[in-house]
């Protein structure tokens, strides 16, 4: 008997040292988790950037956008404001006359700023966006998501983004020249194409990237990048677009 009870005791022991062992693996779990999260979302931007850069495309502009609802006692221009005393901006003129919404646009350290705060309902919850555009350092990119990112703290709410590159190419490109350049951009991601279109002068191509939460419905599929090309005869050059969920101007 008292050889089983020891038994049992040495079970017990051990079982709870066996706990306090996987406890203590937990936070190294979660900070992981954490860490990969982040990782995900820079070698992103990453991709985007060195995509971009490997068609040999000459930049013209790129602009990553930050969206998201909340609800506040602060009336529309108030949250405007309020987001940008966030990155610092005092010096802006609101260029919006609709009482229930409020348009800033101003320029920061080359870097030109569009804040737009629209009123929802009447339950105080407002509609806010955060657009930074650029002509030059498409390496800035992972900063600028930071700087977005910044503007909504106040308000206790993560954005969503959206990413858009445009470039252009010096020569007036044919269709099988175009879709080869589409296909270096795609190479640049570990995606699955979900859908591709061409004519005569463009070609465009939509894929869907696993670990990436900005992501729109496309059929009963989804998509989170989209590359397009169209050549211009008038210009005698190609226009290439890449964007993340999908393309938000007209190509």
């Amino acid at each position: 008997m008292k050889a089983k009870a020891y038994g049992n005791k040495f079970k017990r022991r051990r079982e709870g040292t066996n706990l306090k062992k996987y406890l203590k693996l937990i936070p190294v779990f979660l900070f992981s988790i954490l860490i990969l999260s982040f990782s995900i979302k820079k070698e992103w931007n990453y991709s985007i950037v060195k995509s971009f850069q490997k068609t040999g495309a000459e930049l013209i502009s790129y602009e990553v956008e930050g969206h998201a609802k909340f609800k506040t006692p602060l009336k529309n221009d108030e949250a405007a404001k309020k987001i940008c005393e966030n990155i610092s901006i005092y010096n802006y003129s609101p260029i919006s006359t609709d009482p229930s919404e409020t348009v800033i646009e101003c320029k920061k350290n080359n870097i030109k700023y569009t804040i737009k705060t629209k009123n929802i309902d009447n339950n105080g919850e407002i509609y806010a966006s955060v657009a930074m555009s650029q002509e030059n350092d498409l390496e800035n990119i992972n900063n600028i998501r930071k700087i977005i990112s910044e503007c909504f703290k106040t308000f206790n709410v993560k954005p969503s983004y959206s990413t858009l590159v445009c470039g252009k190419f010096d020569r007036c490109m044919n269709l099988k020249e175009m879709e080869y350049k589409s296909k270096e951009v795609f190479d640049g991601f570990s995606c699955h194409i979900v859908d591709e279109y061409c004519d005569p002068n463009m070609v465009s191509t939509c894929g869907y990237v696993h670990g990436i939460k900005e992501k729109l419905n496309y059929g009963n599929k989804y998509i989170n990048i989209n590359a397009a090309l169209r050549a211009s005869k008038s210009y005698d050059c190609t226009y290439i677009w890449i964007g993340s969920p999908i393309i938000s101007v007209e190509y």
